[in-house]
């Protein structure tokens, strides 16, 4: 249905019946984030299966970019768990502390709660794992390490499965 409605647009939008890649573009860019979004949210449902099947399809349709923007969208999600980790730490323990310290804006308050939720369940160590898993990617995916290819996105995906995908 993403294809087809895509594919009217185009149409639309070339009137000479003639598709530049500039038009391509423009109608495609949200693909991948599309993508991405259906890889996480696979992920922080513990559906492995869905994550894996996402995951393959990103690297498919965008080889080049979507390795980095999962990356990127696994590390926001990392990073909020590090933070939580650190504040409670500290001490935080008020709702709006603990947003605060995560950065996060009263509406964003179920990112809070699900981030308390998974550090209960993996606890401090597991959220260190986690980020030793996004680094790893991080520097496989930049060439900096020895194992390259799908491996290290497979290893985040399943880790993060894992984390998220406790009982809710």
């Amino acid at each position: 249905g993403l294809l087809r409605r895509t594919l009217e647009v185009l149409d639309l939008l070339a009137e000479d019946r003639r598709v530049t890649a500039a038009m391509a573009d423009l109608m495609t860019f949200r693909l991948g984030e599309q993508g991405a979004f259906a890889w996480s949210g696979a992920w922080q449902k513990g559906q492995v299966g869905a994550a894996l099947t996402a995951l393959r399809q990103a690297l498919e349709d965008e080889p080049v970019g979507a390795p980095l923007m999962l990356l990127g969208q696994a590390r926001r999600e990392v990073d909020r768990l590090c933070r939580l980790v650190e504040a409670r730490r500290q001490g935080l323990r008020g709702r709006d502390e603990l947003m605060a310290a995560l950065g996060l804006n009263p509406r964003q308050g179920f990112l809070l709660d699900e981030c308390g939720r998974v550090l209960d369940r993996i606890g401090a160590d597991g959220a260190g794992r986690l980020l030793h898993l996004v680094n790893q990617a991080d520097l496989d995916l930049k060439g900096m390490a020895l194992s390259g290819g799908q491996t290290p996105l497979l290893d985040l995906t399943l880790g993060l499965c894992r984390a998220w995908g406790g009982a809710r």
